[in-house]
């Protein structure tokens, strides 16, 4: 959950991993064909953005692609001495999956655009993909997550990061 990140402190190096997990399958109801089960072939986390400047995030898989019914994590990881304040990760990704009648879909965007894309199948994703990044300065408590449609998140100036196959069968951010 965006709870879960601890806070990063200014200057300090910083570490912090989330967990996720795929399931293999998901159940939908479509009117007017009723409930489905829709199997994900794959999900893929295309590109992270809005990171505070010189934290990173690096995927496990290398690639940023989990199959269904398999685990990956994102580990963020560096240091900044950004504004203190809330940022809102964004997230672009790709879920592979095959739905009946329909056969094999792809899902693209970012992720409140594909959440919306799959709600018009039915389709909720069991678990929380808005991350929240808040920076403070050293030894300032942590405050909570604002998650409010007014909260203010800061836009770092850092750029995104985006998987670039390096030719050699390995994968590695790029920063755009």
């Amino acid at each position: 959950t965006p709870d879960s990140l601890a806070c990063i402190e200014q200057g300090i190096a910083y570490n912090e991993s989330v967990g996720i997990e795929i399931p293999a399958q998901l159940s939908a109801n479509v009117p007017p064909v009723g409930p489905i089960t829709i199997t994900i072939n794959s999900f893929t986390i295309n590109s992270i953005g809005n990171l505070p400047c010189g934290i990173d995030a690096q995927t496990v898989p290398s690639s940023g692609t989990i199959t269904g019914g398999s685990t990956g994590c994102i580990v963020f990881s560096g240091t900044t001495d950004d504004v203190v304040g809330q940022y809102k990760t964004s997230l672009n990704l790709s879920i592979d999956v095959d739905v009946p009648v329909l056969g094999n879909q792809v899902f693209t965007g970012e992720i409140t655009d594909l959440l919306g894309q799959l709600n018009d199948l039915g389709v909720s994703l069991p678990f929380d993909l808005e991350y929240y990044m808040r920076v403070t300065a050293p030894g300032a408590p942590c405050p909570s997550i604002d998650g409010s449609p007014g909260a203010q998140n800061l836009t770092s100036p850092g750029g995104s990061f985006t998987f670039v196959d390096n030719g050699s069968g390995s994968y590695a951010f790029d920063a755009t």
